[in-house]
């Protein structure tokens, strides 16, 4: 059930509650579902979920929800409550007032993206979406245009660039699938077009068989280093961050674009990880704030 945060007083309170809460969209929604089996390892299975998410437009916090659904489906989440003005991080005593009116301790409220008590465990993003265990090695996906990242505006490449990589990913044999906003590009002759096509679960679904990635924005690489080996395009400015936060499997690979070489570099990397066996995906992953940059 999608609710405005002043609705609390309509949570059915006969069920125990753990509540979480994530911020911000896609990519962090994502991140947070890695963190969703320490929950479920952590908490009687008794214990029924809400969700709040501080997030300022309640529109796209929809969109969030959505990705969800799983959750609501089997019965585990029972709310998801829509806090427009939840601050960043981290949570503190900010939600002391609603976990009192739900009768639920303090130490049920876990903050599934940093926070005083922070997951351990991580896993693939729990959404109920299969990841298969054989890939498709002839599958390549690209996401162009990172629209949501304005702070690192020149992750998005020009198409004299973007020509090349899917180029060159053609030529080693790859179906190249093009995914995310239409970024007014011309098509690469012989790329397969999802422009546009697709929702937020509905990529998430059509990559999970890919052999390879290459990508500039959050949610995807989020989900595919995960599945198979994933490029991400970047800003030099930006590689710490990624390091520290959003690398969580050995698939991911930087591509720092600040390197005057990079393209080159990255053309030369395809080759080496063209058909390459993708790591076991239900590992615990370790060591995920070791940094892997190739280039």
């Amino acid at each position: 059930m999608f609710l405005n945060i002043g609705k609390s007083d309509d949570i059915d309170k006969s069920f125990k509650y753990v509540v979480l809460r994530i911020n911000g969209l896609f990519g962090d929604a994502l991140h947070g579902a890695c963190k969703l089996q320490w929950v479920l390892n952590n908490f009687p299975p008794e214990y029924k979920w809400i969700m709040i998410h501080t997030y300022g437009s309640e529109e796209r916090s929809r969109k969030c929800y959505d990705l969800f659904s799983y959750w609501f489906d089997i019965g585990k989440m029972k709310y998801w409550f829509h806090h427009p003005d939840g601050g960043s991080y981290p949570v503190g005593n900010r939600f002391s007032n609603f976990m009192k009116k739900i009768n639920t301790p303090m130490d049920r409220l876990i903050d599934l993206f940093v926070c005083q008590k922070k997951p351990s465990l991580i896993t693939q993003p729990m959404l109920g979406i299969e990841i298969p265990e054989k890939k498709n090695l002839k599958k390549a996906v690209i996401f162009r245009k990172s629209a949501w990242h304005g702070h690192f505006p020149r992750r998005n490449r020009p198409y004299k660039e973007w020509e090349q990589i899917e180029g060159k990913l053609m030529s080693l044999g790859y179906d190249v699938h093009l995914f995310g906003l239409d970024d007014e590009m011309p098509i690469t002759p012989g790329v397969i077009d999802h422009r546009r096509n697709y929702e937020i679960k509905d990529i998430l679904k059509n990559t999970a068989d890919a052999s390879i990635c290459i990508t500039t924005t959050t949610f995807l690489y989020l989900w595919t280093q995960f599945v198979c080996p994933t490029f991400v395009i970047t800003e030099g400015g930006d590689v710490h961050g990624l390091t520290q936060f959003w690398k969580l499997h050995e698939n991911m690979r930087l591509v720092n674009i600040d390197r005057s070489n990079f393209l080159m570099e990255l053309i030369k990397n395809l080759e080496e990880y063209s058909g390459a066996r993708t790591s076991d995906v239900k590992s615990i992953i370790k060591n995920k704030n070791k940094a892997f940059v190739i280039l």
